[in-house]
């Protein structure tokens, strides 16, 4: 029984957790399949319900863990256990350096960026040039 000091929320978990879940109107579909969301309302209406109700439910911090919670944390267990998903664990951090070094760059680089390429451009004919001359000359054969 929910007293007005409980600390569990029962259907705020469970909503939470349906929120988290369906993404959009293909995640409804799978779940309609699966006898989990039932009624009238439409695939689209339901996705928007959730989607919306995604960004108003505010994760809650309990004392003790529901059992939802817990196997929550057991399925992530599992599922952060697995070779792939431990090699994107640990290429995600680097990843995210790297994009923040091109946000920076970019920002750098700013409205200049088409002199940027240009000049890159530039180079790049001039290398292929002397490579070219180099091939049908041979600049660095010795006789």
């Amino acid at each position: 029984m929910l007293m007005p000091d409980s600390d569990h929320f029962p259907l705020t978990e469970y909503m939470g957790l349906m929120s988290r879940l369906v993404v959009n109107v293909d995640d409804v579909k799978l779940l309609r399949k699966e006898n989990i969301i039932r009624g009238e309302l439409g695939d689209d209406e339901v996705a928007k319900i959730f989607v919306g109700m995604s960004t108003s439910i505010a994760t809650l911090k309990t004392k003790e863990k529901s059992l939802l919670q817990e196997m929550i944390d057991e399925v992530n267990k599992v599922y952060k256990s697995r070779p792939r998903i431990k090699a994107y664990l640990f290429l995600k951090k680097p990843a995210n350096w790297l994009l923040v070094g091109l946000k920076a760059f970019g920002s750098f680089v700013g409205a200049s960026w088409k002199i940027v390429v240009f000049m890159i451009s530039i180079v790049t004919v001039l290398m292929l040039t002397y490579k070219a001359y180099c091939d049908v000359k041979g600049c660095h054969k010795t006789n």
